[in-house]
């Protein structure tokens, strides 16, 4: 671990190291694990806010696995939760009172509409082997590290992080149990923040690096874990649909994926689900129970959903329910 120094600003210690990752997500740990692998003499340190690696990761994930090949050719061999292959996939355009299969359009798709050799999982499980595997070569992993500001040098090039500060108010005034964090100064500083990153804010304004482009748009959604009987359960199944309930002036679809018997019926989606809807006003008090751990007992299985509206001015109209039962809502 490399020594830590007194910084001058509010008492800070510093830390140096050669390349200073924030965000332990998949895009941090591979650039971490890559890094040890070209040269392990190489100091990494990863930064996450989260409690543990895979806190903040959303868990339901259709994976392309040519990433891992690349770092790790033998990703099975070692136990890399990723076990659920797509078997098929499947497009329906919806009205409101029927659907109409797509599937005669898939061979005119661009091949990155194809699913086939990607496996459905949690994407939270696999950035918690990864952290393992980082560990194991040698990277420092922080958890529960939020960085809240970037570090600077005389020429006003970044110089890495402050993080673990504790202590602030709202308004961030000190209160008493103010605690100045750490600087963790590196070579190099990758962020890995994922959308709309605070330190990414940060660059892009002190460089003016948005200057003369288009806006970053996101799509905002809700997810959700359902409960389903085996006779409705297709393991290994991608389902995408488009259309109702979205308006034409409406960009937006749904997307289903669905994961193990018994463990997890992932599911996301970009629309609000009319009936679901319904469902939810009558199950409130179920509602923010369901988690991307949680399990149905025997012959269950588990689904997340995410469903978001956003209207032509932006404003997006999401719900979040717990459903247990049939899912053809």
């Amino acid at each position: 671990m490399p020594e830590a120094t007194s910084s001058p600003e509010v008492g800070r210690e510093s830390m140096a190291y050669d390349v200073v990752i924030v965000g332990g997500g998949p895009a941090g740990l591979a650039a971490a694990i890559r890094l040890k692998q070209l040269d392990m003499e190489i100091s990494v340190c990863v930064l996450e806010k989260g409690s543990e690696i895979g806190a903040h990761i959303l868990s339901g994930a259709v994976i392309d696995p040519k990433g891992l090949s690349e770092l790790f050719p033998d990703w099975q061999a070692r136990g890399c939760p990723l076990d659920t292959p797509v078997t098929k996939d499947k497009l329906y355009y919806l009205g409101a009172k029927r659907a109409v299969d797509l599937g005669f359009l898939t061979p005119f798709m661009p091949s990155w509409m194809s699913n086939h050799g990607n496996y459905i999982g949690s994407l939270a499980s696999v950035c918690r082997w990864l952290a393992i595997q980082a560990e194991e070569l040698g990277v420092e992993i922080y958890p529960g590290m939020a960085a809240s500001e970037l570090v600077f040098d005389e020429s006003g090039a970044a110089r890495g992080v402050v993080a673990g500060v504790f202590g602030l108010d709202r308004n961030g005034a000190r209160k008493p149990d103010y605690q100045p964090g750490l600087e963790l100064h590196g070579k190099y500083t990758l962020l890995a923040e994922g959308a709309r990153g605070s330190l990414s804010k940060q660059i892009i304004a002190k460089y003016n690096l948005a200057d003369g482009r288009e806006p970053q748009k996101y799509g905002i959604g809700l997810k959700e874990i359902w409960q389903v009987p085996d006779e409705q359960f297709s393991k290994g199944l991608v389902q995408h649909t488009l259309g109702w309930p979205l308006d034409s002036k409406t960009g937006g679809g749904s997307w289903m994926v669905f994961q193990q018997a018994r463990d997890a019926w992932l599911a996301e989606s970009d629309r609000i689900v009319g009936r679901a809807l319904a469902t939810a006003q009558t199950l409130q008090g179920e509602a923010g129970r369901a988690g991307p751990d949680a399990a149905g007992g025997p012959g269950t299985n588990v689904a997340q959903r995410r469903h978001c509206q956003v209207s032509p001015a932006g404003v997006p109209a999401c719900s979040r329910a717990r459903i247990s039962g049939s899912a053809g809502a």
